[in-house]
């Protein structure tokens, strides 16, 4: 069943990924040393997994961040494990699905998609979910989104945006 709370929180759980993705940037040009105009020529359309591993590459090789590599890596994972989770949220066709392994009967607070994936081979899998659990997801990305600019405040204080 389709619901409009549900296509609300996916619409939610976009936005915010933005504002995760945005501290992920900000992190980044504060390590690399950049400013924010130069950064954002950088980044812009930087893939978010690039994003990751530049900043943790980063961290690695500097000593001054260095000491605080465990920290950067354990909340670059846990946004890189966010980024699958929000990736099936956004790309699953949601809604009645029908055929085999599809649920006969939908609760109001529930939904059903299709996940396909289509890297080296083509699967589609059935993706069964309720509005709290994607709820949750939302509140998931926020955390982590404050975590990082919090991060990255303490080590470089604040960046300020592009003129």
């Amino acid at each position: 069943m389709k619901s409009i709370k549900h296509e609300r929180l996916i619409g939610a759980i976009a936005v915010r990924w933005t504002h995760l993705e945005n501290a992920a940037q900000h992190m980044f040009w504060a390590v690399a040393g950049l400013d924010s105009r130069t950064g954002r020529c950088i980044t812009q359309h930087m893939a978010f997994r690039s994003l990751c591993d530049a900043i943790l590459t980063i961290c690695h090789e500097t000593p001054e961040y260095n000491a605080r590599y465990s920290e950067f890596k354990e909340l670059i994972s846990e946004a890189d494990s966010l980024r699958k989770e929000r990736n099936d949220q956004i790309h699953a066709l949601w809604g009645v699905i029908l055929g085999e392994g599809a649920p006969k009967v939908v609760k109001s607070n529930e939904v059903t998609g299709l996940l396909i994936k289509a890297r080296g081979k083509l699967k589609s899998t059935i993706v069964h979910t309720t509005v709290e659990a994607i709820e949750e997801s939302l509140g998931e990305i926020e955390n982590c989104s404050r975590r990082i600019h919090a991060l990255y405040r303490d080590v470089a204080g604040d960046v300020k945006n592009p003129e």
